[in-house]
């Protein structure tokens, strides 16, 4: 992500796009003299879709139907704007007293989300196009972002903070963001030139033997991270796996990705559901113990290097201690959202 995202820098600081008003200016009479009366320019901002989104007339009142989303307003000061929440915001621990008024973005109650009186809606490519249309048509100003994908954070957070009203915090997160991944790249760069083969990974997508080929955001931290994706160059960017072929790829490492709030105990059945699965016991992932749960939230956004070092540290264990994941992990969350919150949190992304 980090040469993507240098590469992208000035596409998206020129992704906010200002469009005058119908006219510059109107006829207005004052003590019977008509003068030039000045009209303000409209400001717009295109969002992941390429939807030009107007800015809005304030962010008191903002509703986010994505977790990644909250977590970025959040980290940008405007958490006290979120007035609705979808159900899997609940980082950081005070959004949990928030409203529910959407399961995700796929699944927003068009009903609660208005009773809200909205200045502004964040949601991802999910929000379905009848919601979409129904919110805009109300002159309600709906921002669809991606969030899942390394390619598109820079352009996610720079797009946000202009919205709100944080473009000198958001230019800083992603400057943060960059300097945290070069420093878990370096680290891996080292690791791969000392190992003689590669760590060969099978990523399980939400789904039994789902996966993600290089045409998925997802592939990108599996590849910084130093992971040989064993589903690549499959020719869909979800691929469905057979068994054979993932025996037949023997990876060195399983990571199973899981969506949601789920508990260890949730987690743990999850594991033993995967490594007890008829013939997979043969592939040197669960042989060795190198089988691995993380939940999609910590995938999204702002806890991206964390994610990046978890992974890192599993591929290449003998590196764990320099990689430090859990240390990338809570001072991402020390530095955005203060260090009581670790604690509050009490939530555990990855396991084991």
């Amino acid at each position: 992500m980090t040469k993507v995202l240098k590469q992208l820098i000035l596409i998206c600081l020129s992704m906010i796009i200002i469009f005058p008003a119908a006219a510059m200016g109107v006829k207005d009479t004052v003590n019977d003299i008509e003068v030039e009366k000045e009209i303000p320019e409209t400001v717009y901002i295109e969002d992941s879709m390429g939807n030009q989104v107007p800015l809005p007339a304030g962010t008191d009142r903002i509703i986010c139907t994505n977790s990644g989303l909250s977590v970025l307003l959040a980290a940008l000061g405007k958490g006290d704007s979120i007035v609705g929440r979808d159900s899997n915001s609940t980082f950081p621990s005070y959004l949990k007293d928030i409203y529910v008024v959407a399961e995700n973005s796929s699944r927003p109650n068009i009903e609660l989300i208005l009773e809200k009186h909205p200045d502004l809606i964040l949601a991802d490519n999910m929000m379905p196009e009848t919601a979409f249309n129904k919110f805009r048509s109300l002159g309600i100003p709906v921002a669809i972002f991606k969030t899942s994908d390394p390619r598109a954070f820079e352009h996610t957070i720079l797009n946000v903070g202009a919205l709100t009203g944080s473009s000198v915090q958001a230019k800083r997160m992603v400057d943060d963001m960059i300097t945290r991944e070069k420093k878990i790249t370096d680290i891996v760069a080292r690791a791969q030139a000392a190992q003689n083969s590669g760590v060969r990974v099978f990523y399980e997508n939400r789904k039994p033997y789902s996966s993600v080929s290089a045409r998925s955001g997802n592939h990108i931290p599996l590849a910084a991270a130093g992971g040989i994706n064993i589903a690549a160059d499959e020719p869909v960017s979800s691929p469905h796996l057979s068994i054979e072929y993932v025996l037949e790829q023997n990876p060195d490492v399983i990571i199973r990705r899981m969506s949601g709030d789920g508990s260890v105990e949730d987690m743990q059945v999850m594991l033993d559901l995967l490594v007890n699965r008829t013939g997979i016991g043969r592939v040197n992932a669960v042989v060795n113990n190198r089988v691995h749960i993380m939940k999609s939230d910590l995938t999204l956004l702002l806890r991206y290097p964390a994610a990046l070092a978890y992974m890192a540290s599993w591929f290449y264990p003998d590196y764990a201690d320099e990689i430090d994941p859990e240390g990338v992990h809570k001072n991402i969350i020390d530095t955005y959202f203060g260090s009581e919150e670790w604690e509050k949190t009490k939530e555990i992304f990855v396991y084991p």
